[in-house]
């Protein structure tokens, strides 16, 4: 039985189960030694609260309408003079575990629609509104269509990775990858967009930041250029970054703590050219790490 295969087929199986499927392909990412995607399907199957380390995928960012109870029993759609305000802030990030999101849709299931409670600052913010005095809670009320694409994200992301090594030939007969297969796995791209690292990441905490995507290829510096170019970084810096690359050969053991990689992202974070094109610092860093293979 070819893994890979397997695994391709499950996906393609809309009966299948989610978790069952994140399980497949945990084994087999670890197989491969393919650390960040093993750390993924961790983060899917335990929750990204349990893994600080890995940033919220936006797929997990949902959308949905703020509401606003009163005591008499009455509910009302609340929204901010500010349009685009009123559109940011009505968006919310799921870290739950994936279990925990489909019982939540279970449960849910009877009125299709869930109430998500927002961060205490925004519920707030809210109920402190002079219009508003009244208001005894304020919450997100999202549809359980909203969390099912989660899913639809998740199987469609597998699907792809299977499709790519299959396509390099990277196949796993009976479940057992050759040395040849696990150095082809590197080099294979699985482009999963971010919204933020989550260490400050809660169940009822609004996400509000500019989704990131990040295609960085392991090893492949002109991909990591790219990527940089993109984002507003110069040529010149991005050449220094090379050169420190090439020549500090603590980078493995200090990792993004090393000295000069520090300078250096000290200096385009203040150098304007991200700020000017919306990037926040930490996606730079992201696509850093990408490439290193942190």
């Amino acid at each position: 039985m070819k893994a890979i295969i397997e695994l391709q087929k499950r996906t393609m199986d809309s009966s299948s189960n989610i978790v069952d499927l994140v399980r497949y392909a945990y084994v087999i990412a670890y197989k491969l030694n393919l650390q960040d995607f093993v750390e993924w399907c961790n983060a899917e199957l335990e929750g990204y609260t349990e893994h600080c380390e890995v940033f919220l995928p936006e797929y997990r960012c949902v959308g949905g309408t703020l509401k606003v109870s009163f005591m008499n029993g009455r509910v009302e759609r609340y929204s901010f003079s500010d349009a685009d305000k009123t559109s940011r802030l009505s968006r919310m990030g799921f870290p739950n575990d994936i279990s925990s999101l489909i019982k939540i849709i279970e449960e849910a299931e009877q009125g299709k629609w869930i109430s998500a409670k927002l961060s205490p600052k925004l519920e707030q913010l809210i109920v402190d509104d002079p219009e508003y005095i009244f208001a005894i809670e304020a919450y997100l009320e999202v549809h359980i269509s909203e969390l099912e694409k989660i899913f639809s994200n998740i199987r469609k992301i597998i699907l792809d990775w299977t499709l790519k090594c299959e396509k390099q030939g990277i196949l796993g007969d009976e479940w057992i990858f050759t040395d040849k297969e696990k150095q082809m796995a590197q080099n294979i791209t699985y482009n999963i967009s971010s919204v933020q690292n989550m260490a400050n990441h809660n169940t009822d905490t609004t996400i509000n930041q500019t989704a990131q995507n990040i295609s960085v290829t392991k090893g492949d510096f002109q991909s990591l250029a790219n990527f940089l170019n993109d984002k507003g970084i110069s040529e010149p810096d991005i050449q220094e970054l090379k050169e420190i690359i090439d020549v500090e050969s603590n980078l493995a053991t200090e990792g993004m703590e090393n000295g000069k990689l520090q300078s250096w992202i000290g200096k385009v974070a203040i150098g304007g050219s991200l700020v000017a094109k919306g990037v926040a610092v930490e996606t730079i860093v992201e696509g850093i790490k990408y490439y290193l293979g942190f």
